[in-house]
């Protein structure tokens, strides 16, 4: 259990604990279960630069310190994702092959590079536009929670759509009934105890969101990739501060 968390730990963020062995495909896929807690340790990161700092400086100035922060801790990791998604969903010109193409070149287009400025922007002005101290910080913890776990839920709603497989085959194969019961039950717990219901509505509509997503990628690409499933945690994290400011940022 804590060799599934190491690795799920190593996999999602940049912190000084990496995971040395190997792992099995079944084992890889066990450590699914932890994606949410590993989403709020990357919180407490973010919750943290944001109490430290803002008694001090401007709160835009707090919020794009928050945005490195986050991109220091993940290593832009799943940015990498919905950069390649973007490319190859809006420029493949409805073929199969042409998006998953696409999608493989490591080269950020136009629609690619849109999309990133687009989300960061958005997440930036989310971020400065969240009413109070409080929801700020219940926001920032649960954010990344909230992205894992859509992770989770695409990953066990999708096959792998490539035929040469790969670590996102794994990871597919491997979100079984357990796994996705406990990162739902984790997430629940999380948003419930820091949040409250408002924070249990977000998370419900970024299930549906991602369900709507998964059922898209199904009918046009066969199933999903590792970038697709990247795409969906920047997407469930800017649809989350989206909700964020529809129940209390007003």
């Amino acid at each position: 259990m804590l060799t599934s968390f190491h690795f799920a730990l190593s996999f999602l963020t940049t912190l000084p604990f990496p995971f040395r062995g190997t792992l099995e495909d079944e084992e890889i896929g066990r450590s699914l279960a932890w994606f949410p807690l590993v989403g709020l340790v990357v919180g407490l990161c973010l919750a943290a630069t944001w109490l430290l700092l803002r008694p001090w400086l401007p709160r835009p100035v707090v919020m794009v310190m928050v945005m490195a922060v986050h991109l220091l801790v993940t290593g832009g990791f799943h940015l990498d994702g919905l950069a390649d998604t973007a490319d190859g969903w809006f420029s493949g010109r409805g073929s199969r092959e042409a998006v998953l193409e696409i999608m493989k070149d490591s080269a950020i287009g136009t629609m690619g590079a849109l999309a990133l400025m687009l989300l960061l922007l958005f997440k930036y002005v989310s971020l400065a536009c969240l009413a109070n101290a409080d929801t700020a910080t219940a926001a920032l913890l649960l954010m990344p929670v909230y992205g894992r776990f859509a992770i989770v839920l695409l990953a066990y709603l999708s096959p792998y759509a490539r035929p040469e497989g790969g670590l996102g085959k794994a990871i597919t194969d491997g979100a079984g009934d357990r796994e996705l019961l406990l990162a739902a039950s984790s997430t629940v717990i999380m948003a419930l105890l820091l949040g409250g219901w408002p924070a249990l509505a977000i998370m419900l509509f970024i299930a549906a969101c991602t369900w709507l997503a998964g059922r898209r990628c199904r009918q046009r690409l066969g199933g999903v990739t590792g970038d697709l499933l990247g795409g969906i945690c920047e997407t469930a994290e800017a649809l989350a501060l989206l909700g964020w400011l529809f129940f209390l940022g007003r």
